[in-house]
């Protein structure tokens, strides 16, 4: 944070503190990129702006249902004191209209194993759901590796469901280590976009993840194994649900589904 000084971090430290009384540590906070906007150099109220709006807040580790309950109060949390201070706080992914074309929210979330047993059965079963698990997250991210059986998936952002994602991920982690699913991936030690086919496929990676959200829809709208999970009902009203989505948004430009996700 040596980089921000002023308003910003004030408000932003009110936010930790808000957090902190509520029950939830924070582990730490930090801004995640510093982004020029077309037109904007600064914000009414806010000493010294030079383009960094944008922080990260990690919390602390805990149980799955816990820890989705916590970034539920902390969403809130956030929200509360922005407003109090004047600004607006927004998780949305893309919630500027000009600019930085990068300048994105994220809602990465870690998963690990206590103990690391079975962790590459689980990561199997993981990757090989990963196609439908973006319709319950996000499309075109990926899963890094932070430790032995400790993952951070990248592949959901703050519109998800927190819950359902958690729980049919979780499940697909079960069911990797209950059929003893082999990984048959390799550590990449580069970006895959950087990556021939070739070089991908000897590290295993014959499959690239979704590119849209079409894409993951339609893997989970056939997949008996996460209808499973999620049950007949549920699977079929989000299935239908999300084509809605996909078919409506289909025809938005790039600005107006910004401006309508902008929350």
């Amino acid at each position: 944070m040596a980089g921000l000084r002023g308003t910003l971090l004030e408000v932003l430290e009110e936010m930790v503190e808000a957090t902190e009384a509520a029950g939830t540590h924070v582990q730490n906070f930090h801004t995640e990129g510093v982004d020029h906007f077309e037109g904007v150099d600064h914000f009414e109220g806010v000493d010294h702006f030079e383009g960094v709006d944008h922080f990260e807040i990690a919390l602390d580790p805990s149980k799955p249902m816990a820890g989705i309950d916590a970034l539920m109060h902390v969403h809130e949390t956030i929200r509360t004191v922005a407003v109090r201070r004047g600004f607006k706080a927004t998780f949305a992914v893309q919630p500027t209209l000009t600019g930085a074309l990068y300048a994105r929210n994220g809602s990465h979330v870690h998963i690990s194993l206590n103990p690391p047993e079975c962790a590459d059965n689980f990561l199997a079963g993981i990757l090989g759901k990963i196609a439908p698990l973006c319709a319950v997250g996000m499309a075109n991210f990926d899963i890094r590796k932070i430790n032995d059986g400790h993952w951070e998936l990248r592949c959901v952002d703050a519109t998800a469901n927190m819950y359902l994602f958690l729980a049919v991920t979780i499940a697909a982690g079960l069911d990797g280590i209950n059929e003893a699913k082999a990984l048959t991936w390799k550590d990449l030690d580069q970006f895959p976009l950087d990556m021939a086919p070739e070089e991908l496929s000897k590290h295993g990676i014959v499959e690239g993840m979704p590119a849209s959200l079409r894409a993951s829809v339609s893997a989970l709208r056939i997949d008996e194994n996460v209808r499973g999970w999620m049950g007949s009902v549920m699977h079929n009203q989000y299935v239908a649900m999300k084509t809605v989505e996909v078919n409506t948004w289909i025809h938005m430009s790039h600005q107006d589904r910004a401006r309508k996700s902008s929350c």
